[in-house]
């Protein structure tokens, strides 16, 4: 009889890609503690590339109300994570996708989502980590 090898999950994914992503989180998370609850659920941090933070969210209508929370989320970013930046961010680009909406939609429960919504939103976790990986 062969011994089964199982690995937890993270045992497989490379450590600098764990750690990016935690500290994405970390952003995420610091990021939606300004924003009303609302938005909370519909926009993510994606990275901050030179001085620009990128958010991405599901709606053009939701990336307007970002935008005009610009100067309260770049301050945030500023304060809370100083001493972690290489310099301080200064622009924020926020990104549509509508392929989002088919993960946050809260009728959506996971046994009435479609296979094609199910395969759009497994493709979207894959470029996120190919996103992270190259970056």
């Amino acid at each position: 009889m062969m011994k089964s090898s199982m690995h937890p999950i993270h045992a497989l994914i490379d450590a600098k890609l764990l750690s990016r992503t935690k500290n994405i989180q970390s952003l995420t998370n610091s990021l939606h503690s300004r924003l009303s609850s609302e938005l909370r659920q519909h926009c993510w941090a994606i990275d901050i590339i030179g001085n620009t933070l990128i958010l991405i969210t599901d709606s053009p209508e939701r990336a307007t109300i970002i935008r005009y929370q610009q100067h309260e989320l770049l301050k945030q970013v500023n304060e809370e994570f100083t001493e972690s930046l290489e310099a301080p961010v200064r622009r924020m680009r926020v990104k549509v996708d509508y392929t989002l909406s088919v993960l946050t939609s809260p009728t959506n429960s996971s046994e009435s989502r479609t296979e094609s919504e199910l395969s759009r939103a497994k493709g979207h976790c894959r470029q996120m980590l190919s996103y992270l990986k190259d970056n």
